[in-house]
């Protein structure tokens, strides 16, 4: 009396602990994507080139503004008509300096456009690899799913070997059947607990390698997800004409060509330096300024002494023009032309091989939904002969010409290639979002 309210005690409780199984869908999976190493890997790359963008930036637009303090001692001696007049200098004072850059030709608007297309470039790269994360995770959900699939059917197989054993064993403690007979169903329930293990180790792989891709601890769960199938409708040449046009890689490749063309336009330019300058001075104070064609920054200077002086109340002031002629350089002029002259023409064969394996990707992509269209068919015709053959064998058990066994085995072949639809549906679905990716698309 005690086992049996033991057994009903635990009969209640089952369906709770059934119900209580974490269940996960592919959105679930797709939600927990921000734990993933890959993604905050590329999220700090991408942080990364935006602090330094916004470095160049505050570099080249905001003007650079600091201040100097000074002290000078000494004396000066000066001779007017035969006599020496000494004066003792003791002067603190204090200097403002500013400068501003008024090109994007300078060096600065330089680093601000290397800078700008490193973040296009980090940005390209953490779209694309997200785009293949969310992709590698669906395949890796759906091989885990498929694998809790197999191992139902491997569970259905094993039951069926285990009962058509018991059921040999009598026919041959019967004298019915040869031990020929009685061996074949031994192998056969062998080779299903084979099969069953196998399926087992596959399915604890397949979340494993989920959960680590997610970052996530490993946790026993059941995955649900309905496998649904749109045929589409698809033009390699507008495939082609798209990709070209929108992806990640060959917009990356365009943005290291500008690079290296703005990089050989410095290179290449006039080593000449045309300056301007001109001086200001009254009462102690200083105001100087200059620009060049090399820098092209506006250079300001204030100088004023921080007690009074007696010095002269007449203003001073110069304007100078100077040019700047390089004579000897030691060839370094040259040789950054020449690295320039080098580096364009790689950007340059670099954008064309991206084209070039862009092209070639998508045809293989299309080839690929295209073999998987067809494998579709080929699974439903499959699918559709299981079913008719569960009819058969219905028709049959019910005349008395099979047993049970055999009906259940007809049922487990039919489950087998629902199976395979559907892995034939998730094959043709991935090859469209690997499509997609190289279109630049979702």
């Amino acid at each position: 009396m005690r086992k049996i309210a033991i057994l009903l005690i635990m009969f209640l409780l089952s369906p709770k602990l059934v119900l209580s199984e974490e269940v996960w869908t592919l959105n679930d999976a797709l939600s927990a994507i921000n734990s993933a190493p890959e993604l905050k890997l590329l999220q700090a790359q991408l942080n990364s080139t935006e602090s330094k963008l916004k470095q160049a930036q505050s570099l080249f637009t905001t003007p650079r503004v600091t201040g100097n303090f000074g002290y000078s001692k000494g004396e000066s001696t000066e001779t007017y008509g035969g006599s020496t007049i000494t004066t003792t200098i003791d002067q603190p004072s204090a200097t403002l300096s500013l400068t501003y850059n008024l090109s994007e030709d300078s060096p600065a608007g330089t680093a601000l456009l290397s800078a700008r297309l490193a973040y296009y470039k980090a940005k390209n790269n953490y779209i694309n690899g997200l785009r293949n994360l969310r992709l590698k995770v669906t395949k890796q959900f759906f091989d885990a799913l498929f694998a809790q699939r197999q191992l139902s059917i491997a569970e259905k197989s094993l039951a069926l070997a285990e009962r058509q054993l018991k059921i040999a064993q009598d026919q041959f403690s019967k004298k019915a059947i040869t031990e020929s007979s009685l061996m074949d169903a031994q192998l056969a329930l062998k080779s299903s607990q084979l099969s069953y293990e196998s399926a087992k180790n596959n399915l604890r792989i397949a979340l494993l390698t989920l959960f680590n891709t997610l970052g996530i601890p490993y946790r026993d769960v059941i995955l649900k997800e309905e496998v649904s199938y749109t045929q589409s409708s698809l033009s390699l040449e507008e495939l082609i004409k798209e990709a070209l046009e929108n992806n990640l890689d060959i917009k990356n490749a365009q943005y290291s060509l500008v690079e290296a063309e703005r990089n050989y336009k410095d290179a290449t330019k006039s080593n000449i330096t045309l300056g301007l300058s001109g001086t200001y001075s009254i009462n102690g104070q200083n105001l100087r300024m200059g620009i060049d064609n090399q820098n092209y920054q506006l250079s300001l200077s204030y100088s004023f002494p921080l007690k009074s002086t007696s010095g002269s109340s007449s203003p001073d002031w110069t304007v100078a023009f100077t040019v700047s002629v390089p004579i000897i350089d030691g060839g370094s002029s040259n040789e950054s032309i020449k690295q320039a002259s080098l580096a364009l023409e790689q950007a340059k064969i670099n954008l064309d091989n991206t084209k070039k394996t862009v092209d070639l990707t998508v045809r293989q992509y299309y080839n690929a939904v295209m073999q998987a269209m067809a494998n579709i068919e080929k699974a439903q015709l499959n699918l559709q002969q299981k079913e008719l053959l569960v009819k058969n064998q219905e028709i049959r058990l019910n005349l008395g010409l099979i047993t049970q066994l055999d009906l259940e085995s007809a049922k487990i072949q039919r489950e087998q290639a629902m199976l395979e639809l559907d892995k034939a549906i998730v094959d043709y679905n991935i090859a469209l979002m690997q499509l997609n990716i190289v279109l630049g698309k979702e």
